[in-house]
């Protein structure tokens, strides 16, 4: 399988986002052209869904005090409140009635405050937490946790200034360092053991080669390693097969 046919085989065509209500409004652009909105961000201010906001602009005339009201209207958005909760037991696999409660919060800043409260941890209980995590969502644990892991992200983040009484409040830090040669060897040696192979499957110049693109982080060597063997289709994958991964990883 050469490099040609290798983008084809392992990466899937763009899919387009999901439609969001405002995507398609014409907005202004830096050149002073205006152009059809497309929202990227599906994090915190991510747009309703259009099923999503007609349902909502569908119930608004029924909407009234949530377990506060005695009137009909109070008794219909009550329902369809409980309604609510109801389905997001049944879509996490829980029956209604059982020791499970769903709790519907406004945003996921204010559901991990809820986890991080009623979870109970203790100070020798671990929390870890990713460079995909809002930094806003790292304060409720801090509260907790005795050990607070993430990726090197993580620490730029704490630098933030938002963030300078957590910050303050750790002791001890610790930064795992990239593996050197040996241990990108060792590494990937292990993981072809762990899949059933018992053979060599990359040779000597080709691990130092996939090394050094790589930086020495796991999930790059992975990768690398994997379009490596791909592209090669053979019993044993050279230098000269890993310069041409390397080529496909790197180009644009």
């Amino acid at each position: 399988m050469g490099t040609g046919s290798l983008t084809s085989s392992f990466l899937r065509p763009p899919v387009p986002p999901v439609p969001l209500a405002g995507d398609g409004r014409p907005v202004p652009c830096a050149d002073g052209a205006e152009r059809p909105y497309l929202s990227l961000d599906a994090a915190a201010s991510t747009a309703a869904l259009e099923p999503v906001l007609a349902r909502v602009h569908e119930f608004i005339p029924w909407y009234s005090s949530v377990h506060r009201g005695a009137g009909y209207k109070s008794q219909v958005s009550t329902c369809a409140y409980e309604d609510a909760r109801s389905a997001a037991l049944a879509f996490a696999g829980r029956l209604c009635g059982g020791d499970d409660v769903a709790i519907i919060c406004r945003n996921t800043t204010e559901a991990l405050n809820h986890l991080a409260y009623r979870l109970r941890l203790f100070r020798d209980d671990d929390v870890v937490t990713t460079v995909a995590e809002h930094h806003a969502n790292l304060l409720p644990w801090s509260r907790a946790a005795g050990l607070l892991v993430g990726q090197p992200t993580l620490s730029r983040q704490l630098r933030m200034g938002t963030f300078a009484a957590l910050d303050q409040r750790i002791a001890t830090r610790f930064t795992i360092k990239p593996m050197d040669l040996a241990e990108s060897a060792a590494y990937l040696r292990h993981h072809l053991t762990l899949a059933g192979r018992d053979d060599p499957l990359l040779a000597d110049d080709a691990i130092a080669r996939l090394h050094r693109v790589a930086n020495g982080l796991p999930r790059a060597l992975n990768n690398a390693a994997l379009i490596a063997a791909a592209a090669a289709g053979k019993d044993l994958v050279d230098d000269t097969c890993a310069r041409k991964a390397v080529a496909e990883l790197t180009r644009d």
